[in-house]
């Protein structure tokens, strides 16, 4: 599996970066050498930035192997751990857990 990171901590740790690269574009001046490369360090971090923020996130629930109730087939049946029979459904206070399938899994037979 893949290794969890905070986005959040990351996002906050180049923003830091590319105004370190902002500050060094403006205290350099146009004609220096070194100019343009600190261009391109700013431009660099401002889209890595972007596609960090823009970056797809994991749902933990999946990434546990587990899946949501209303994502689950064995809602509302007695199959279901949180099957509340007096009431006939899948208690509300249950969001999730690990012994559900979702719908479309591969011996979905309904």
């Amino acid at each position: 599996m893949d290794n969890l990171i905070d986005r959040a901590e990351l996002y906050k740790h180049i923003a830091e970066l590319e105004e370190l690269a902002r500050n060094r574009v403006c205290d350099t001046p146009t004609n220096s050498p070194a100019y343009m490369r600190y261009v391109a360090q700013l431009n660099e971090r401002t889209y890595l930035k972007h596609e960090i923020a823009d970056a797809l996130t994991i749902d933990p629930v999946h990434a546990a192997g587990a899946c949501y109730c209303r994502e689950c087939r064995h809602k509302d049946t007695n199959v279901c751990p949180a099957f509340d029979g007096p009431m006939r459904r899948t208690s509300l206070r249950i969001k999730h857990c690990s012994e559900g399938e979702p719908k479309g899994a591969q011996n979905d037979e309904q």
